[in-house]
């Protein structure tokens, strides 16, 4: 230690990001008859036994305690996301052919044809309100009960965003919108 005096000594410890997240994708395979079958899944971008964040590790958090958290997100918060980007999935399939299924039924164009297409995609759209309502209810209890948790370690959870943008529709727009997913709960240290 005598011929370190006056330098700066690092050690590598593995730092974990003070988040707890998930990923919700969609894959698309191709089956033997050339048909395109797509499928939403849902993964923790962490694996529970290496997703301790360094953060609870300092503040003195119990494995149990992070694990409970852990569980809690993957089992409260994943599921309605994942049943609202299922939706959107089958909600972007419908549109695809929207137009098409909307004018024209049976060589008949006029009134009548395309309200039960309509009502159907109005319902979708209602039903796509409902399940984001889901998940932002979701994460607002599972952050609350964690903060209830963490409290006495000066820890406070926070709904984890991501950003995402969305297809500009009109001409008229300036710019396209944000859409902000919720992709778990990060963690803050409280002075």
């Amino acid at each position: 230690m005598k011929d370190a005096e006056g330098k700066l000594a690092l050690s590598a410890v593995d730092f974990v990001p003070a988040n707890i997240t998930f990923q919700v994708a969609v894959t698309r395979v191709r089956n033997d008859n050339g048909q395109i079958n797509e499928r939403v899944l849902a993964t923790m971008k962490r694996d529970i036994n290496n997703a301790t964040p360094t953060i609870f590790m300092e503040a003195g958090v119990p494995s149990n305690t992070f694990s409970k958290i852990y569980t809690l997100i993957e089992s409260e918060l994943l599921p309605p996301a994942m049943a609202l980007r299922s939706h959107g999935t089958t909600y972007d399939k419908e549109m695809q052919s929207y137009t098409g299924k909307q004018m024209v039924k049976g060589g008949i164009i006029g009134f009548g044809t395309e309200s039960n297409h309509e009502k159907k995609v109005l319902q979708m759209v209602k039903q796509g309100a409902q399940l984001q309502r889901n998940v932002d209810l979701k994460a607002g209890q599972v952050k609350d009960q964690i903060n209830a948790m963490l409290a006495r370690y000066n820890i406070m959870a926070t709904v984890a965003l991501e950003s995402r943008r969305l297809v500009k529709y009109s001409s008229k727009q300036k710019q396209a919108n944000t859409a902000l997913d919720v992709v778990g709960i990060q963690f803050h240290p409280i002075p």
